[in-house]
């Protein structure tokens, strides 16, 4: 049994991890290089309150998987090591950096974020010793009150950074490839105070919100934008189609004024059968449409927007010309796309279900997990690979990443 005290007066490194993809069979390393996660600051400013050391790891220099395995055999010696993954497309990293890890040292591994902290996945199963669940301080049972600055010097050059924030954990909702079991809201006070720190320590006045901001927890996001009026900062978010379509043009428009400038809505897929089948919505159609509706409140309002698509298992080679054509169709209504297979991960409902789902060789997608499974497809689906490609080409067409944050100011 760990003593969660003594394990916070350790020695530890952390690491926020990176994203790993493959595009025309080169497999490259996105690593968040601009942001810098208050997560992990509130981490390392728990573990040296309590008394151990930090040391907090950049990987900005990377450019391929190899080199991030490599870079993690490197890791400085420690007693602790601690792994964020805040973002779904990070899992694959993780399951590289936990195989790593347990291949070159015998240090403790804690892993933490709004991914997989709130994910109906044991330890045992991920291959890790402690699995934080809600937030670290709390998880810790650490005193809520804290004094004195932040530990931003331990993050090489954070007032450069973009800063990114939580306002919620988890979702409202089921659908099978996500499912989070739970919806917590974090108290207005303490994201007032990451607010305050935010404005007064960090240059780039630019805010990303890790986990939905538009999630179903309107009156929190209302004060939210209260709070951010008069912060003079532009900030990018998510939200699903439907909650923002129901809550209108004003409400866009507020979040708008506030400083919102770039809006994800996760589309996921334009065929009502996989919407249903993979229970991203009851009314397909709706949802589609409600997509178009955001979509096009975004434009009028000067909002940038992107789609996020999933290639599912049960799309055949028919589903996906009618995405390309959908897209065509509205491409002048969003700014960029982005696009992956559908992967089951450990601790969602689909992961459980072994007639959707077969295993998914490491070697045939080195970016993600041993542990990450591709569903079966039926006899007219779309294989992995094919998935793969289409996707690709979607990201190098609709590249939303390369202009994020062109020809926006700063709010007067």
């Amino acid at each position: 049994m760990i003593n969660k005290m003594e394990l916070l007066r350790k020695r530890w490194v952390l690491l926020d991890l990176p994203v790993l993809e493959e595009t025309d069979g080169v497999n490259s390393v996105i690593t968040h290089v601009s942001n810098v996660s208050l997560g992990i600051i509130q981490v390392a400013k728990t573990i040296l309150f309590a008394g151990g050391e930090v040391t907090i790891l950049d990987f900005r220099h990377l450019t391929t998987t190899d080199d991030f395995v490599e870079a993690m055999g490197k890791i400085p010696q420690s007693e602790v090591i601690g792994l964020s993954n805040n973002y779904y497309d990070t899992f694959g990293a993780l399951g590289v950096a936990i195989k790593t890890i347990r291949a070159t040292s015998d240090s403790v591994i804690v892993v933490g974020g709004s991914h997989v902290g709130e994910l109906d996945i044991k330890e045992e199963e991920l291959g890790v010793d402690i699995i934080v669940r809600k937030e670290f301080e709390v998880f810790f049972q650490q005193p809520e009150s804290r004094k004195g600055p932040h530990p931003l010097e331990l993050w090489p050059n954070f007032k450069e950074r973009i800063p990114v924030l939580e306002v919620t954990r988890g979702c409202f909702f089921s659908c099978e490839f996500c499912h989070h079991p739970s919806f917590e809201q974090r108290k207005l006070k303490d994201i007032e105070t990451d607010l305050a720190f935010i404005a007064n320590y960090v240059e780039r006045r630019e805010l990303v919100f890790a986990t939905y901001l538009f999630g179903g927890a309107r009156q929190l996001e209302e004060k939210v934008f209260e709070l951010l009026y008069d912060q003079n900062f532009n900030f990018m978010a998510q939200g699903r189609p439907d909650l923002l379509a129901a809550h209108g043009w004003e409400y866009l428009q507020n979040a708008q004024n506030a400083g919102l400038c770039n809006l994800s809505l996760g589309l996921e897929s334009v065929n009502p059968r996989t919407l249903l089948d993979f229970n991203k919505t009851k009314k397909p159609e709706k949802w589609i449409n409600d997509t178009l509706t955001v979509l096009e409140m975004a434009k009028e309002l000067g909002i940038k927007t992107k789609l996020n698509i999933i290639l599912f298992n049960t799309d055949s080679r028919e589903d996906l010309k009618y995405l390309d054509e959908f897209l065509c169709d509205y491409e002048h209504l969003f700014s960029g796309v982005t696009a992956s297979p559908l992967m089951s991960f450990p601790g969602t409902p689909m992961h459980g279900k072994k007639e959707k789902c077969d295993s998914l060789s490491y070697g045939a997608s080195r970016y993600f997990s041993e542990r990450s499974i591709y569903p079966v497809r039926n006899e007219h689906g779309i294989t992995f690979d094919e998935a793969l490609e289409f996707c690709n080409v979607l990201m190098k067409r609709y590249d939303y990443y390369a202009n994020l944050w062109d020809g926006i100011n700063a709010k007067e």
